[in-house]
């Protein structure tokens, strides 16, 4: 799950600073203007919007069946799966449509027009404006989150399918238990944003996934930052584990 999530990071980060690199080269441009600099960040953060979306659907796809493992992988083609993978896609579109781009029109355009403004060494405004361009990597990188979230919400909603049927035939529900990464920072809860701390959460569900109040990368306070992860219960006498991916 880790090295899923950590290469989708940094496909982003590859995609951003490419990106950048063309978006810096044409502000430098003798003939840019304030006009025509706006309107050419405008244009390609859209373009970038539309490319961050591509590769979200693929990669939240692929968390999905990764989250699902062979425990769970059976249940791929349930209509309850395949709903929650298009309800994942959607949100994240738009986050990236209704959140990510226009705050970043705002923010880039401005800050480079500024910078073509008021800087009159070419040199010295080129490293201002490379400087401007930096900035928003961190939080497209962030994005990264989706499919960690994805991960953990499929097997979610799998692991409650599984459970109602076990329960349905007299069995045991399979318990799950929300574990901390010990080299992590914490989060706490934030009444202000209605989000969970990830330690009120870390224990044991005995009575399984649709017992959770949210999955990690969910709606905990650290969001796509979250390390947590969760591991289940046989009650097999195996003890605690995570999927078989």
């Amino acid at each position: 799950f880790d090295r899923f999530s950590n290469a989708y990071q940094t496909e982003l980060v590859a995609m951003y600073e490419a990106w950048s690199a063309e978006t810096l080269r044409l502000a430098s441009l003798e003939h840019a203007t304030g006009p025509s600099i706006r309107d050419m960040v405008g244009a390609r953060l859209d373009q970038l919007g539309i490319e961050m979306k591509m590769l979200g659907r693929r990669r939240i796809s692929e968390a999905s069946g990764l989250g699902l493992g062979r425990l769970l992988g059976g249940r791929a083609s349930s209509p309850a799966i395949i709903n929650t993978v298009a309800r994942l896609i959607a949100q994240n579109d738009a986050f990236i449509d209704t959140s990510l781009i226009p705050d970043l029109k705002l923010k880039l355009g401005a800050d480079l027009v500024n910078a073509r403004q008021v800087i009159p060494d070419p040199a010295l405004r080129r490293e201002a404006m490379k400087a401007t361009l930096v900035g928003p990597k961190a939080r497209v990188a962030s994005y990264s989150g989706g499919a960690v979230a994805a991960i953990f919400e499929t097997q979610r909603v799998a692991g409650a399918e599984e459970n109602s049927e076990r329960k349905a035939k007299g069995e045991q529900p399979i318990a799950v238990r929300w574990r901390l990464d010990p080299t992590a920072e914490h989060c706490e809860d934030d009444p202000s944003r209605g989000t969970f701390g990830c330690p009120s959460l870390a224990r044991e569900y005995a009575a399984g996934w649709d017992a959770l109040p949210t999955v990690p990368a969910g709606n905990v306070s650290c969001m796509g930052n979250c390390r947590c992860e969760l591991e289940f219960d046989l009650h097999d006498g195996k003890g605690w584990r995570r999927l078989d991916v």
